[in-house]
Parts: structure tokens; sequence; C-alpha cells
């Protein structure tokens, strides 16, 4: 009877120790999955900080390069990362590229029970400037390519009583319908095709200056509502500017024949709208860089550039 007394005794004890022993791996692996969330969460967090800080840096591209890798960290550290953890580098054969590197140490609440106490979350994100070649949001006006001045007050469209063959500068997309209904629409929300540089799009006859002072009278109502000037656009950089109902994205045309007629697209401008009056539109030319998709970088006064995530 001892004996097996002694027996029932020395197997309860192994079960203690395993069940201790089970424990410990229990607790490892709940205390190493809370971390990993957390780890996790952080992860997205820097990616999310270095895509804005590539995109910032990148729009500033090629012509300033310090600038740019400067506006590459800020806008990372404005995003809660210590700029210590943070590196910005420019590349590329002419210099349009940038890259931004996040390497940050992370402390674990849990990890130090197993001997853990830390580990290394990274993010890494490129982008790259270039020639804009396919955008959303277009007003429907088009404006025939000139060599336009930064901060010079342009007409993009005419108004009723201009000499004109029949083009006062309305286009159609080819959304919707032609006629006023569409074209009010696209002036107050921008139409939402995508319109590609190449692409033939429709020129609408008449001055419809109703439709043009209703839809862009809304815009300037929302601009004076908000605060936004034109000094907040100057620089083309600001996201209160490239985002401003008074920045106006316009396919640049070549010049139409007359009447209803097809048209080329041969890129893209950007005008600070400044008055609308019988029909008659006025903005001011702006050098910006906005997300969209991009072609080769190519120098130039008068088309809209873009910026977009490559890596």
């Amino acid at each position: 009877m001892r004996k097996s007394g002694q027996t029932k005794s020395s197997e309860r004890g192994s079960v203690i120790a395993i069940v201790a022993v089970s424990a410990v791996f229990v607790l490892g692996f709940f205390t190493l999955s809370l971390d990993a969330g957390r780890l996790y969460v952080l992860k997205e967090q820097l990616q999310t900080a270095a895509d804005a800080g590539a995109l910032a840096g990148a729009s500033l591209l090629p012509g300033s390069p310090t600038g740019a890798t400067t506006a590459a960290i800020n806008t990372v550290v404005a995003n809660g990362v210590p700029a210590q953890d943070v590196t910005a580098t420019v590349s590329g054969a002419t210099g349009t590229q940038l890259t931004v590197t996040i390497a940050e140490r992370a402390p674990l609440f849990f990890g130090p029970l197993i001997g853990i106490p830390s580990a290394q979350v990274s993010a890494v994100a490129g982008a790259a400037i270039g020639q804009l070649t396919t955008f959303s949001g277009l007003l429907p006006l088009g404006v025939e390519f000139s060599t336009w001045t930064t901060g010079q007050t342009y007409t993009i469209k005419i108004g009723n009583g201009s000499d004109s063959n029949g083009d006062f500068g309305p286009v159609w997309f080819g959304d919707g319908s032609p006629g006023a209904t569409t074209y009010e629409q696209d002036l107050i929300n921008g139409t939402q095709l995508p319109i590609s540089v190449g692409q033939t799009i429709s020129t609408q006859p008449g001055d419809m200056v109703g439709p043009t002072e209703q839809g862009l009278s809304a815009r300037l109502a929302a601009c004076q509502a908000s605060g936004q000037s034109l000094e907040d656009g100057q620089s083309g950089i600001s996201s209160t500017a490239v985002n401003s109902p008074c920045m106006l994205y316009l396919p640049i045309i070549a010049p139409p024949s007359g009447g209803r007629t097809t048209v080329t697209v041969l890129g893209f401008a950007a005008f600070w709208l400044e008055a609308v009056h019988g029909g008659k539109v006025t903005g001011v030319f702006i050098n910006a860089v906005v997300n969209g998709t991009i072609g080769p970088y190519l120098p130039s006064t008068t088309a809209l550039m873009g910026v977009t995530l490559d890596q």
C-alpha cells in the first residue's frame, strides 16, 4: 500500500512539473502575440509616415534635392517619428526619385519576461516625379497650349460677346450626356473619368454663361468660406492649395477647328481661380505637383507634374 501511494505521489509531481513547463510556454506565446500585435500596428503607422514623406519630398525634385530630403524628413517627423530614425535619399539619373527609410527600435511590454527587451521595426517608401500622363478630377475647360508664366493672370474661358469661331472653351469628357447639365456638374466636382495625354475629347460649342457662373461661383464661395487665398496657392506644394476648390486642373488641348469637334489632350495645367463674370473665367497660372500616373520627367514650364509612390 505504501508503495502504491508513493507511485501516485510521483505521478502527481510529474503532472505538476509538466503543467508548470507548459504554462511557461503558453505565457511566452501569449506575451509574444501581444507584442507582435503592437509591432504590426507600429509598422503600419511607420509605413504611412514614410509614404507621406516620400511624396512630400519628391514633389520638390529635381530642382531642390536638399529641400526634398528636408521636406521628407520633416513630414515624417510631423507624423510622430523621431528625426534620428529617418533617412531620405535622392536617386535616379535625373534626380527625380526619393527614398525614405525609417528604422525605429520599439520597446516590448512583455518581451523582457522571456529575454527580448525590444525589436526593430522598419518601413521604406519611394516616390518619383514625372510628367503627369493620366489624371482624374479635371474641369471641362480646355486651354490651348501656351507658354504661361507662374503668377500671371490668364483668360481660361472667353465670355459672351467675345470673338470666337464657336469655341468658348467648354469640353466634354464623355461622362453623362453632352450639354449644360454635365458641364456644370463637372465644373463643381471635376470629372471622375481618368483622362490621359493623347486621348481625344469633344468640344462643346456655345458660351454657356449660366452654367459657367453657377458652377465656378460655388468654388469661389467654398474658397472664401475656408479663408483660402491666392497666397495659399502660389507655391503649388501645400496640400491645402493643391486640394483647394480654387485650384482648377484643366486639359491642355490642340487648337479646335470650330463648333462641335474633337481635340487631342496634350497635357494638363493648373490655374488658381480668380474671377468669373459674363461667362469669362480668369485664373492665375500655378506650377503645381499632384498625385497621379506619371511618365518620364521632362522639364516643362507649363505642364502639370505628377508624383507617385514607386516603392
